[in-house]
């Protein structure tokens, strides 16, 4: 049968770090199941920090579709099945079987770690699998929350390593104090972390890779692996962070990890080529609501899509249309454009 976009049932992820802003800002509810398959919702009181809305990271962080003859089934079932008809030509000959872009948020009430991915490469070479590159839209910030990314000067590895062992790396980071509606894009191999109430919409590469360099809770000995595992990629040069104020429209990344654009809709329906890409669409709503149809010539269904949720439009579509809610919406769109080159990694 003909795929159709694709929703699915939000993925809770419990951390140290989080707080409560899913369910208290979002209204989400989770649905979790015991060991017989009985579903209950989680109590909107449970500390999370990570909801993933499209994800296909395997056994704990798989979306699950939830509308459709497809509900049931996992995102990376899915793309197995579908392949190029989900994510497109070009793409599905670079990633595999593997859906490569990921939604997710992020509510960060304490601090999280200070950490870095590893790009493509690395990943590839030394773990079999994606690197990462992120996007955050912030949803919600409180009045001192902060984010720290990239170095503010040069520095050795010496002074990397003395400092994250002292817990003192924060000192020679970018900080940023965001508001609703910035962004900021944190490519691999940056230095990052974040603090003090924060509700992010984050688009990513499919990836769980991570080194926590410095942060509460970490012991010396996990602080020595992950610096050892991450030294050789860490990007010891200062940027300017990748920061983007809510102002800001139109395309805002666009790389070989993903391409991501700032949708703004007040009032009027926007109208979309999707046979431009040769990808798969990921809808992402930050701000509002909207419903989208597919082909709507041919098939008269529609898609709700409130803040919080994501929405996969396959590569096999042509036609995409955005109905704003009367008080407009903004959404992340997010695709991979061509890649040139098959990776000698995939092996299918």
């Amino acid at each position: 049968m003909k795929l159709y976009p694709l929703k699915f049932e939000s993925v809770p992820i419990a951390k140290e770090w989080g707080g409560t802003a899913f369910g208290g800002i979002l209204g989400k509810k989770f649905i979790v199941r015991d060991e017989d398959g009985n579903e209950d919702f989680l109590p909107s009181d449970t500390v999370l920090g990570e909801s993933y809305e499209a994800a296909d990271l395997g056994e704990g962080y798989e979306s699950v579709v939830s509308n459709g003859f497809l509900a049931g089934n996992t995102l990376g079932e899915i793309t197995e099945t579908y392949m190029e008809d989900l994510i497109g030509d070009n793409p599905g000959s670079y990633f595999g079987t593997q859906f490569p872009i990921a939604a997710k948020l992020a509510d960060i009430k304490g601090g999280t770690p200070v950490h870095v991915h590893p790009d493509d490469r690395i990943a590839f070479d030394r773990f079999d699998a994606l690197g990462k590159k992120e996007l955050w839209y912030i949803m919600a910030a409180d009045r001192n929350a902060a984010i720290y990314v990239g170095l503010s000067r040069e520095i050795s590895a010496e002074e990397l390593f003395d400092r994250c062992m002292k817990g003192t790396i924060k000192e020679v980071m970018h900080r940023i104090t965001p508001r609703r509606g910035d962004m900021v894009v944190i490519p691999p191999g940056t230095l990052h972390c974040a603090e003090n109430g924060i509700l992010a919409a984050v688009v990513e590469e499919s990836s769980l890779l991570h080194f926590d360099l410095c942060g509460d809770g970490l012991t010396a000995e996990e602080r020595l692996q992950d610096i050892g595992e991450a030294m050789d990629f860490i990007d010891l040069k200062p940027a300017a962070p990748l920061y983007y104020d809510r102002h800001s429209t139109g395309t805002i990344t666009d790389s070989d990890q993903f391409t991501v654009n700032k949708i703004e809709l007040d009032g009027k329906a926007a109208h979309i080529d999707a046979e431009e890409t040769d990808s798969a669409l990921l809808y992402f709503c930050v701000e509002g609501a909207a419903v989208i149809q597919c082909d709507p010539e041919k098939d008269p269904a529609k898609y709700a899509l409130s803040r919080g949720e994501a929405l996969i439009i396959p590569a096999c579509a042509s036609k995409v249309t955005v109905i704003p809610d009367t008080g407009g919406c903004t959404l992340l769109e997010a695709f991979l454009r061509e890649r040139k080159e098959h990776d000698s990694y995939v092996d299918d």
